[in-house]
């Protein structure tokens, strides 16, 4: 008779809850945003209604994402009742995300009140928010990669984080 191991068992049951692909599809359609922000741009429609347009996007995105886990993966796949030690990892990560949205708001409208110049300060060329927003992206990915034990998300922390220093760059580059 072979000996289960409890908490590997538990570590795999909880893991398994991103190996549906919803979680993948959800953050494939919110990477969307920025080319969505880019278009209303072209389009003439200019800050801060094509961010507001951006945002609800993917809060749509987001409301799919419940509804089809809710609707088909959990059904299927069960629902994992977390146990203390994931319970305050996950509190833990939504406290960091809930300071670095606060943090990123706070930007937003000083920068559209005028009170923080967002074109005036540059390093390496690029726009001190695109600094900020690879380092807040790479911040929060990895805190969740750390936390929830969910390998793929540094790496969707970086390419999230690449996303608008390499469009300033592309930018400057082609004029």
């Amino acid at each position: 008779m072979s000996l289960i191991n409890l908490k590997e068992a538990e570590r795999n049951a909880y893991r398994s809850q991103y190996h549906d692909g919803l979680f993948d599809l959800l953050l494939g359609a919110m990477l969307l945003a920025g080319p969505i922000t880019s278009l209303c741009d072209q389009y003439g429609v200019k800050d801060p209604w094509a961010l507001i347009i951006s945002l609800g996007f993917m809060l749509a995105m987001g409301i799919i994402f419940v509804v089809a886990k809710r609707k088909y993966s959990n059904p299927r796949m069960g629902v994992i009742r977390p146990n203390q030690k994931h319970k305050r990892k996950i509190r833990s990560m939504l406290i960091a995300n809930i300071i670095l949205l606060a943090a990123g708001l706070v930007m937003f409208i000083l920068a559209l009140t005028g009170i923080l110049p967002s074109a005036n300060g540059r390093i390496l060329g690029l726009p001190v928010p695109a600094i900020v927003f690879f380092l807040a992206c790479l911040v929060a990915f990895s805190v969740m990669a750390f936390l929830l034990n969910f390998n793929r998300l540094y790496l969707y922390g970086l390419l999230y984080g690449l996303s608008i220093p390499l469009g300033e760059w592309i930018e400057l580059a082609t004029g």
